[in-house]
């Protein structure tokens, strides 16, 4: 998750569950089913959207409401309409409902398509009556939605207590919901929509490829299959950049070790001090002994130069050789926490070794 994200995540509070939001699915309760009464016609003039049709049927939920629209698809085959059926209070995702087709594209039919299949008004279409050649394909709640509110493909007029199997065959069923902030998760958290960074991508090739170059394995029964292909890619710069985004504070970047360019930084508070300079080499030294990636700043520049710009590249540690060099000691910061103590060069070196192998740093 980043907030610079061009995707967009469902993350349970759970943490149990995360999924983009192009397959995300909402643990959603099926509404109680009312006793079973015939189906009737109920006039609503006017009523063309949920909120307009709840007063003429204020004693059934909008789970217990079922929308249908109307879609022009383009598949292989050319154009066709189809009508997607949700819940009343869910909406259908276009993205998914695609890829459910197997379309290349979606759209809302216009005005005179949707006259032109159900003889009515946008708004009031319904599954009961739908002629034939009309596609239709219901998100799988709908298949526990039962006594429900639809459109009656009239003119301002919905019918109630219709049940599947008795007013009308259940459709096909696919995933079309789109999940929403604050919807139940499949482990029992809230979902939450956030925006995230897609650093891999990965996907199934099927047969395809691999039946039209002859590529094939035996089974175990000795007859030769085509291979199933597979593909999955990493973006190292999108690595990056969602590393960064998740390790930085108000000075910089603030690289894990275990991924950072570099790991310590070796600053020279006074590059033309001989001790400093001396003590500075032996910590290079022994830190390339140690297999440790360094990087040795002895600019001639003001010391809160160096130590901003250590801050801003993000070395994960810093050993600054400043006015204890007589002694043998150095400064030894973290730069995740900011935490500084003064030791003796050895320790620090020790110390940064062994936060490098703990991190898995390969030895340079």
């Amino acid at each position: 998750p980043a907030a610079v994200g061009e995707e967009l995540l469902a993350v349970s509070d759970a943490g149990g569950y995360c999924a983009h939001t192009a397959v995300a699915r909402a643990a959603l309760e099926p509404p109680a089913a009312p006793e079973q009464r015939p189906l009737s016609r109920v006039e609503t003039p006017g009523a063309t959207t949920l909120e307009a049709l709840t007063p003429f049927v204020d004693d059934v939920p909008p789970a217990r409401m079922l929308k249908t629209l109307l879609y022009l698809a383009l598949t292989g085959g050319g154009s066709q309409v189809v009508a997607a059926l949700c819940r009343g209070d869910r909406f259908i995702d276009e993205g998914k409902l695609a890829r459910a087709l197997g379309a290349s594209e979606v759209g809302l039919a216009d005005p005179a398509t949707i006259r032109a299949t159900t003889g009515a008004e946008p708004g009031y279409a319904g599954p009961v009556g739908l002629p034939r050649e009309v596609r239709v394909l219901g998100d799988h709640a709908i298949a526990d939605v039962a006594g429900f509110v639809c459109g009656a493909n009239a003119d301002d007029a919905h019918l109630r207590d219709v049940w599947w199997g008795r007013d009308v065959d259940l459709p096909a069923l696919a995933d079309l919901d789109r999940v929403t902030d604050g919807d139940p998760a499949p482990d029992g958290g809230t979902l939450t929509l956030t925006p995230g960074i897609a650093v891999g991508h990965g996907g199934v090739l099927g047969t395809r490829f691999a039946a039209a170059l002859g590529l094939t394995v035996a089974g175990a029964d000795g007859v030769e299959r085509p291979v199933w292909l597979g593909s999955f890619g990493l973006g190292v710069d999108r690595l990056a950049a969602a590393l960064v985004e998740q390790h930085h504070d108000a000075a910089g970047i603030a690289w894990p070790t275990a991924v950072a360019p570099h790991t310590v930084a070796v600053v020279t508070v006074r590059a033309d001090d001989a001790t400093q300079a001396a003590l500075s080499e032996q910590v290079l030294d022994d830190l390339a002994a140690t297999k440790v990636d360094a990087v040795w700043d002895d600019r001639d520049v003001r010391p809160g130069v160096k130590f901003a710009d250590a801050e801003l590249i993000g070395f994960p540690w810093r050993i600054t050789v400043g006015r204890d060099a007589a002694e043998g000691r150095v400064e030894l910061t973290e730069r995740a926490t900011g935490s500084t103590t003064t030791v003796a060069a050895s320790e620090a070196v020790r110390s940064v070794a062994e936060a490098s192998v703990a991190a898995g740093v390969p030895a340079v």
